[in-house]
């Protein structure tokens, strides 16, 4: 799934991707503000909804709070992952973490959005997925493949300019 935030001029904007068994809206209910995004397919998914009260409940219960804070910080770490590195890099890792979380290697997904999540133009991310290759990643309007992760790990370590290569147990 795909977090994706409406601005005030009503431009979207994509935030994060969610996987299998990843809890969505939390912060909202905790906090009891409205919810600041909407989630929005990007492949076959199965989801339950739970009222606020009972997931408040829930939380106390079963001793939450650290766990959910945990999750908090994790997301904050992901979205620092996906502005680190050179574009081609930081595509790589994005496309590796998405098959990761979910099994599969096609997304409902543009370059726009894409760019949106890297924090790039949309031509800058064309132009990655042009080096990084059919072999490696097809794109469609409406679709990114991941035809070889192989490839897309060897994107990932390849050395920057002035700076060491990525171990190659980070992804």
């Amino acid at each position: 799934m795909k977090v994706v935030r409406r601005d005030v001029d009503g431009r979207e904007r994509l935030l994060s991707f969610r996987g299998p068994g990843e809890v969505l809206g939390d912060m909202a209910v905790q906090n009891g503000r409205a919810r600041l995004a909407d989630v929005q397919t990007i492949s076959v998914c199965e989801v339950a909804s739970i009222p606020a009260a009972v997931f408040r409940s829930f939380v106390v219960r079963h001793d939450l709070p650290g766990r959910l804070a945990c999750l908090a910080n994790d997301r904050l770490w992901e979205q620092t992952e996906a502005g680190e590195g050179d574009l081609d890099q930081r595509l790589a890792g994005t496309l590796l973490r998405l098959v990761a979380m979910s099994g599969d290697r096609a997304f409902r997904l543009t370059r726009r959005e894409l760019a949106q999540h890297l924090g790039a133009g949309r031509n800058s991310v064309s132009d990655a997925l042009r080096r990084l290759g059919p072999g490696c990643v097809r794109a469609d309007k409406t679709c990114i493949e991941v035809v070889d992760a192989r490839r897309l790990h060897e994107a990932l370590r390849r050395p920057r300019p002035g700076r060491p290569p990525v171990p190659s147990g980070r992804q």
